[in-house]
């Protein structure tokens, strides 16, 4: 009898104590650089409505690559206001190249995070036609930090997009 309950606590306690080791996901590596190469470009953008905009997306990334997997509920509700925020600003672009680029970029996020978990396939089909959309645009870009911050965003999505 002795025997057949420390076998039991045995078979317990060993996958209790390896899954109370499971390491918690860290942030996706291959996200990390192209954002700190964003985060540092900030300083150099001497338009203040341009500044709010990549701030506010900033800010979005910055929940993704602390998240690294899927966006939970409560990662969705730190991101709204960062969005709301970008939206209306984008919105009042008057360069239709700029405007572009951005609406693309508005575009991802709101399917990013329209709901938590993963995104559906048809969401990352559209995602993907937006990211070629701010690629080919990206060419248009004559300020050299100002294609930095969209080449860096741009490598952002298209991890994003791999990994779903």
């Amino acid at each position: 009898m002795r025997r057949t309950i420390f076998l039991l606590a045995v078979l317990i306690a060993i996958p209790t104590a390896v899954w109370a080791q499971t390491p918690v996901p860290a942030p996706a590596p291959a996200l990390k650089a192209p954002f700190a190469a964003m985060q540092a470009n900030l300083s150099r953008i001497p338009n203040p409505a341009e500044k709010e905009r990549w701030q506010a997306n900033t800010a979005l990334w910055q929940v993704r690559v602390n998240k690294g997997g899927p966006l939970e509920a409560a990662d969705l509700a730190a991101m709204k206001a960062p969005l709301d925020q970008m939206k209306a600003n984008v919105a009042k672009i008057t360069d239709a190249a700029e405007k572009e680029r951005w609406q693309a970029n508005v575009d991802m996020w709101q399917i990013l995070t329209a709901q938590p978990g993963k995104v559906a396939k048809e969401g990352r089909d559209k995602m993907r036609a937006l990211l070629e959309t701010i690629k080919a645009n990206i060419a248009k870009v004559r300020v050299a930090s100002e294609k930095e911050r969209w080449e860096s965003n741009r490598e952002l999505w298209t991890v994003t997009l791999r990994v779903m």
